[in-house]
């Protein structure tokens, strides 16, 4: 009777808390399973309210729920526990507006039990107008993602999750208000920013008024505070019915340089009038332009006969005309730019690299000259670097990024050897700079290739300082070496002549990164008549950062990095592609690990857990301790034997079409893609709710404030975006103002797993996608059943597109007619025009429209 009474008990409490208090904004929420135990149906409710908090409103009827029902009965409830009220659950989870129209995203927690032989899991919505609503699961969308919702309908979980027993609900508000006695006043977009505008030039963009109030709008003047800004409206006065929106055309003819703003003024019924309307833009030059980022280069300290690149962005703010850059080229041999010459279009931006190469140990002062066609032709970039002539006996590295809790072995090398040497010494100091911390450990001490022979005897005695708690100390090692049959080491360079083993000191648990370092000192050598040679070094100290083992929880291939290509290795891992093994199944293995815990609790399987986690550090820049992915993380961590080829001499090209509508990726690549990973800055414009269309199989996206950060990938691992000039991905989001946004990373995997070593960028900003000729690869190549051309025109045109097989034989028209201007879509399933299904093998399509002619390759297998 307990057990009944108890169940009993949370339904008498839900139809009490059920027909309560409504909210401003109240929103409907249904769930319900199939199982076979009742109740299987819970009505919930969100929304908004100005005296709502994320804790329990009792003003509101949210009330605390009694833990869970016994299992196998059915319940569903909000989860307040990730908004700071610890183990609490509701019906109805309100939140807070602090004024209308109130415009912002919302997250709620759901979670559910299933009743007894449950094998479908509903959630059904009624979301007013200015709402959306998604339902992903915990780790962002990779196991579900129902995608943007509006209005009223229902999304069912997957089968395979709906045992996940939570979901977050995440709504987007636009502009809502609550329904007032009344007429209303609302407008939008919140404001009009036309950007960049040639001067005498005009631009135009709309602004829509709405009333959502009870009672008629009348609208009796609209006037601009500035003559540069004008509009255009129904004749005044406008009078809308309820529910009824008009639209004002807003025009900026700029007649000055530079910044401009105004505002309009709504004179109307409504509260709040008359209301004030912000209008913007900047008076530009029709151009070209020419600016560069950053505008002096300072390479420091490269070895001589080594090379050090650093890049410089040149930018054409101009609006209209191309900068046409005629010459790149530095002044001194020492410094060169790649490449020479180029084209860019108005509002896009080219990568120049610079290369320093000294040829001798000195300071080295330069310039990068760039000759354009642009006003003050033309521009100077300084440039300096040092030269470091390495000479006597050094270390192979100067500065290394090692993991704790670990054992590495390190050369040491003799350069510019001046006479034949038969013995040598010196003293190896570990932990002895003024600044170190004690965490490296002498271990042992071996003869390198060069002087591999018997004839070589080597010893050395070590002097160890007193030990600390993680087993690390302060040590000295004297070290002799001499050739027994006084042949010795001619004059030159010898690069593998000593190797030294240490290891690396357990850290603190909150310690992210710490300095230590090796040190040569009293270094001598000697001819086989005793006369002594000069072999002090030049550079005389390894310094070593150490990076807390966190670091290295997620990065896959240690590298160093945690980025894209990490996940595609779990995802071949996952399907079977390839198998993870050693330090590598190690390193990906961090699930479960759960939030503000310092360390995974890993469970010795490799699946789509630990891509989930993986994922979410990479978006987040956290790792579920809280702990920041530590920006200092580079390449070469780890043990010679963990190392991959990661990068490969492959090269490519990226196109980033940066609009008031979103970011459009275009990449012209040597070889096939499998994943990308793209982050951008000083992001102005909200991404949430944004659905990627992306050609490689998923997109995947986190905006933190200003900074968006993206995944490309296919957890499948079935996607790849062959070689050639393809259109990538589409992330469509309001943006107010795309000049301001900048590229701070891109990664590229190919399908061999390598990072793309070369990747040239041009940005490209404009109110809309600027459209050319184009014919794009088809998807997915190799295809069956079936696959999609894609092409675009700039305006109105003819376009005839057919299929031939490889002996020039037509096979099929795919496309013949005229299209206006933009990109459009045709499908083949691999028939011919009669109807017959071809045979596996390569086919080309040939795109034809005026002038323009393009062929490409595809594949159908069976």
């Amino acid at each position: 009777m307990r057990k009944l009474f108890s169940i009993f008990g949370v339904v008498l409490l839900y139809v009490t808390v059920a027909f309560g208090q409504f909210a401003e904004i109240d929103i409907p929420i249904t769930v319900s399973d199939n199982g076979n135990v009742q109740p299987a149906v819970r009505f919930l409710k969100i929304g908004l309210d100005q005296t709502a908090t994320t804790g329990i409103d009792v003003a509101l009827d949210e009330g605390i729920l009694p833990p869970f029902p016994p299992a196998g009965a059915y319940e569903a409830r909000w989860d307040l526990t990730p908004y700071g009220v610890s183990g609490i659950g509701t019906y109805k989870d309100y939140r807070n507006a602090p004024a209308y129209p109130f415009s912002g995203v919302v997250e709620h927690r759901l979670i559910w039990q299933l009743g007894t032989g449950a094998t479908a899991y509903l959630v059904e919505y009624e979301l007013p107008d200015g709402a959306t609503m998604q339902i992903t699961d915990q780790f962002g969308g990779v196991l579900f993602n129902s995608g943007v919702l509006s209005g009223t309908g229902g999304y069912s979980l997957p089968p395979a999750f709906i045992n996940s027993n939570a979901a977050n609900v995440t709504v987007t508000y636009t502009n809502v208000s609550p329904v007032v006695a009344g007429p209303t006043f609302s407008i939008a977009p919140a404001s009009l920013n036309f950007g960049p505008v040639a001067v005498s030039g005009n631009s135009t963009l709309q602004a829509t008024v709405t009333n959502t109030g009870t009672a008629p709008l009348e609208i009796t003047n609209i006037t601009s505070s500035d003559p540069q800004f004008t509009f255009t409206s129904a004749a005044l006065p406008i009078i809308l019915a309820v529910g009824g929106n008009t639209v004002v055309d807003v025009s900026f003819s700029p007649t000055a340089l530079g910044p401009q703003s105004g505002s309009l003024s709504f004179v109307h019924n409504a509260a709040g009038s008359p209301t004030s309307y912000s209008v913007s833009g900047v008076g530009a030059d029709a151009g070209p332009t020419f600016s560069v980022n950053p505008t002096s280069l300072n390479f420091f300290n490269v070895g001589v006969g080594s090379t050090e690149e650093l890049t410089l962005t040149v930018t054409n703010n101009g609006l209209t005309n191309p900068l046409v850059i005629s010459d790149a080229a530095g002044s001194i041999p020492e410094f060169t730019v790649s490449p020479s010459n180029a084209n860019i279009a108005p509002l896009a931006s080219q990568i120049f690299t610079v290369s320093f190469t000294p040829t001798s140990g000195t300071v080295f002062n330069g310039n990068i000259t760039f000759t354009h066609n642009a006003p003050g032709s033309p521009d100077v970039v300084p440039v300096e670097g040092s030269g470091i002539a390495t000479f006597g006996l050094v270390f192979a590295a100067d500065t290394l990024y090692l993991q704790e809790d670990s054992v590495y072995t390190e050369t040491m090398q003799l350069k510019s050897l001046s006479a034949t040497a038969t013995a040598l010494q010196f003293r190896l100091l570990v932990n002895k700079a003024p600044d170190d911390e004690t965490v490296l450990t002498f271990i042992d001490l071996e003869k390198g290739t060069d002087i591999a022979g018997d004839n070589w005897a080597l010893q050395y005695n070590v002097f160890r300082g007193p030990l600390t708690s993680n087993g690390a100390s302060v040590d000295s090692i004297y070290v002799v070496l001499y050739d027994l049959t006084q042949v010795g080491l001619a004059a030159g360079d010898y690069n593998d002549l000593f190797r030294f083993k240490f290891r690396v000191a357990d850290l603190p648990a909150l310690t992210d990164s710490v300095k230590s370092s090796f040190r040569i000192a009293e270094a001598q050598a000697s001819t086989f008549q005793g006369f002594p040679i000069d072999i002090t070094p030049s550079l005389d100290e390894l310094t070593i950062f150490v990076e807390n083992r966190v670091a290295s929880y997620g990065d896959v291939n240690g590298d160093g990095q945690i980025d894209i290509l990490d996940l595609i290795m779990v995802v071949d891992h996952i399907i079977g592609r390839d198998s993870l093994e050693g330090d590598f199944f190690t390193r990906a293995d961090i699930a479960p690990w759960t939030p503000g815990a310092s360390a995974p609790n890993p469970d010795g399987f490799v699946n789509v857990q630990d891509l989930s986690v993986i994922q979410n550090i990479i978006l987040t820049g956290f790792f579920p301790s809280g702990v920041q992915v530590n920006a200092s993380m580079i390449a070469g961590i780890g043990s010679a034997d963990d190392q991959l080829n990661k990068f490969t001499s492959g090269s490519a090209r990226v196109k980033l079409y940066i609009t008031e509508e979103g970011i459009e990726f275009h990449l012209n690549s040597e070889v096939g893609i499998r994943g990308a990973q793209l982050e951008f800055g000083r992001v102005d414009g909200n991404a949430t709710g944004m659905q990627i269309d992306s050609r490689l199989g998923g997109g995947f996206y986190l905006q933190t404030n200003d900074l968006l950060r993206t995944l490309l990938y296919d957890v499948l691992g079935q996607a790849v975006i062959p070689a050639g000039e393809n259109y990538v991905a589409n992330l469509p989001f309001a943006i107010e103002n795309p000049q301001s946004i900048t590229l701070d990373k891109i990664v590229l995997v190919n399908t061999s797993r390598q990072k793309i070593g070369s990747i040239f960028v041009e940005i490209i900003y404009s109110p809309s996608i600027p459209l050319e000729y184009a014919l794009f690869q088809n998807y997915p190549n190799p295809f069956n059943p079936t696959t999609r051309v894609e092409f675009q025109v700039p305006q109105t045109s003819e376009v005839t597109i057919k299929i031939f097989n490889m002996l020039g034989q037509q096979v099929r028209t795919l496309f013949s007619g005229q299209v206006d201007g933009g990109k459009y879509r045709a499908e083949w399933d691999g028939m011919n025009d009669a109807g017959v299904q071809m045979s596996s093998g390569n086919y080309i399509y040939r795109m034809i429209s005026g002038n323009f002619v393009q062929s490409k390759k595809m594949v159908l297998v069976k």
